[in-house]
């Protein structure tokens, strides 16, 4: 599906490389399954997530996203997975991990703050590098600094996040406005 999209050079070996290690890591940290995702299997869950993170954040459009919700859920039983189950899955994965947070208050839970959170806070933790892009006004600041309020290691309010390592910003090459 990648390479449709995008070309041969949009999947390496890295890849798989990554999408072990982003598997492996939800495996052991992923947050208790929802009532929708019982009938999930924890394997299912951690591969549906491993992949959307190492691809599916990838994709700009919703459509394409779409296109590989139904691509992955075809690959993962057709029938018994749809592409609903998979964007659900992640979606209450990234929901799970604003949940642990302390947030001042009205902060609007749109979808980019939950999606730049979700991708910085397991790039972070599994030391995979990461750009983070997007237009003014996509919460990207604000993702930057609730982790770096939530990530305290074991000062950390959240039970969750005293499991995690301590997150210290340093700004450069710019200014921290």
């Amino acid at each position: 599906f990648m390479r449709r999209q995008h070309g041969a050079d949009a999947v390496s070996m890295r890849d798989v490389r990554r999408v072990k290690i982003l598997y492996e890591w939800f495996l052991e940290h992923k947050l208790p399954s929802s009532r929708f995702l019982q009938p999930m299997r924890r394997e299912t869950a951690c591969i549906i997530l491993a992949l959307g993170h190492c691809y599916r954040c990838r994709l700009r459009s919703a459509d394409l996203r779409q296109e590989y919700d139904e691509a992955i859920a075809s690959e993962l039983g057709g029938v018994i997975m749809s592409a609903t189950m998979i964007q659900r899955c992640i979606r209450e994965e990234q929901d799970g991990y604003l949940k642990e947070m302390k947030l001042p208050p009205g902060i609007a839970l749109n979808h980019a703050l939950r999606e730049n959170v979700y991708v910085l806070l397991v790039c972070i933790v599994t030391k995979i590098p990461v750009f983070l892009v997007g237009e003014p006004g996509s919460s990207k600041s604000l993702s930057i600094v609730l982790l770096s309020s939530n990530m305290r290691g074991k000062d950390s309010e959240s039970k969750f996040f005293r499991r995690l390592p301590e997150v210290k910003i340093t700004a450069f090459q710019g200014s921290e406005s």
